[in-house]
């Protein structure tokens, strides 16, 4: 601002560092200052002007396709769709929908943190009684996490 244009509205560009982790809306302070002869009752106080980075990263929890073929014991992945930061997890829970299907064995998955290249690194396994019948596996997610809270998971169905 000069003293030409002090009370036009000019915009200022505030731009954060993108960490690639979906750690929720930020509130940050920008402190500025006035300065200048023509402003000395104003001069030297700084002047907080409170901002709220949003978050951009996507969240998610993707399921992956099986990773074997047997018809009774099923491998897939599980995986986060961005990064994690350090003291952070997403605890993801595959339950049977029907026991009397089949049973989901390591069915709790526990990531502290991944990388946005590497998003496939955590394996749950089924075991079907009855290759012959669907079997449909519900998924639950607790996090620390603001994104990942309460977030919903599709439920996968494992087709005869």
């Amino acid at each position: 601002f000069t003293p030409d244009n002090w009370g036009t509205p000019q915009t200022v560009t505030v731009v954060s560092v993108d960490n690639n982790a979906a750690d929720g809306p930020s509130a940050y302070n920008l402190e500025h200052r006035v300065s200048g002869s023509d402003y000395s009752a104003l001069s030297g106080a700084p002047y907080d002007l409170p901002v709220t980075v949003e978050e951009n990263e996507g969240v998610g929890v993707e399921i992956g396709d099986p990773l074997t073929s047997s018809p009774y014991f099923i491998r897939f992945e599980v995986g986060l769709t961005s990064d994690l930061g350090s003291g952070q997890y997403v605890e993801v829970t595959a339950t049977a929908d029907d026991p009397s299907h089949g049973v989901v064995v390591r069915g709790v998955v526990n990531i502290t943190s991944l990388t946005q290249n590497q998003p496939w690194r955590r394996e749950m396994a089924v075991y079907r009684f009855n290759p012959n019948i669907p079997m449909v596996i519900n998924f639950t997610v607790e996090s620390n996490v603001p994104g990942y809270q309460g977030i919903t998971v599709p439920p996968a169905t494992l087709d005869p």
